[in-house]
This record gives structure tokens, C-alpha cells and sequence, in this order.
């Protein structure tokens, strides 16, 4: 499932970040219209999106990551170095270590696998309860995510 699926949501976000025009594109659309969402937990909306397309697999993640960023910076290096340099539109880093801490802590906790959603569907016998354990999961590690970072802040400022 993983393959398949980070190749489909992959060509899709290529799709999404390259037209109309890379500057003003559907994705960009997209995380800016969901960038109050994902404000709480320090990230702007480049990082939003690929949390948003992470729910079809985790591992989507990264992959969304290398797509938006090499696209918005059209950049030839490695997403290391794409991800250490990228900065928001205000130009701060955006990936500060407390917005790293509560990605980490999101990702822990959070229920982010369509196809074990899809295998949860079937052993309970219906979506009521894998709806459940989803929307618990996934609102649990957005909190927890949201305190992670607004803790982290306290200790070590916006900009690490």
C-alpha cells in the first residue's frame, strides 16, 4: 500500500504545486485557506499541506515535503539543505526546534493511515468505531502537538 500510494498523493501535490503557476498554485491555495488550522502548532502552510496529504501514510510526508519545497525554491540540492534553508513568508525558519518537537509529538500520536483505517473498518464491522479511534487520535496529538510547541517556545524562542 505505502508504494502505490506515496507515488499517487506524490504526482498529485506535483500537479497541485505546479499549476496554474508555481507562485500562485492549488496547494498553495489549499495551506494558505487551512493556515489558521495549523498556526497553533508553529507551522505555515507548506508544512500544513504535507501534514494534510500525511494522512494518507506517514510516510507521504517527506515525500510532500521534497515536492513543495523543491518546487516553491526550484532548488537542485537535497531536501536537507531545502528544508534547513526554507523560511516563511515573514523569514523565519520553518523549521524552528519547537516546531520540530511538536511535529514529532503530531506524528507519535496521530492516527495517519488510511489503509489501517480501511483494515479497522472491516475487524470492527463498521466506521463508527475506527471514526472514533481516528478523530481521538488525531485530536489528542493535534493538542498535544499545540502545547509541544507553545512550551518549547518558552524555552528556547521562535527562532532556533
Amino acid at each position: 500500500w505505502a508504494g502505490p500510494t506515496i507515488f499517487v498523493v506524490g504526482m498529485g501535490l506535483w500537479f497541485m504545486s505546479s499549476f496554474p503557476n508555481p507562485d500562485h498554485s492549488f496547494a498553495q491555495i489549499i495551506g494558505q485557506w487551512m493556515n489558521p488550522i495549523w498556526a497553533p502548532m508553529g507551522v505555515d502552510w507548506q508544512v500544513g499541506v504535507a501534514i494534510l496529504l500525511s494522512f494518507a501514510a506517514r510516510e507521504v510526508f517527506v515525500s510532500a515535503l521534497a515536492i513543495i519545497f523543491a518546487v516553491q525554491q526550484e532548488s537542485q540540492t537535497g531536501i536537507f539543505h531545502s528544508l534547513s534553508q526554507a523560511v516563511t513568508s515573514d523569514g523565519y525558519a520553518v523549521f524552528t526546534l519547537p516546531v520540530v518537537l511538536g511535529l514529532i509529538i503530531f506524528f507519535m500520536i496521530s492516527m495517519q493511515c488510511l489503509p489501517t483505517l480501511v483494515v479497522a473498518k472491516k475487524e470492527m464491522g463498521g466506521w463508527k468505531l475506527p471514526l472514533i479511534m481516528t478523530i481521538t487520535y488525531i485530536g489528542l496529538a493535534y493538542l498535544l502537538a499545540i502545547i509541544t510547541y507553545q512550551v518549547s517556545l518558552l524555552f528556547f524562542g521562535p527562532i532556533s
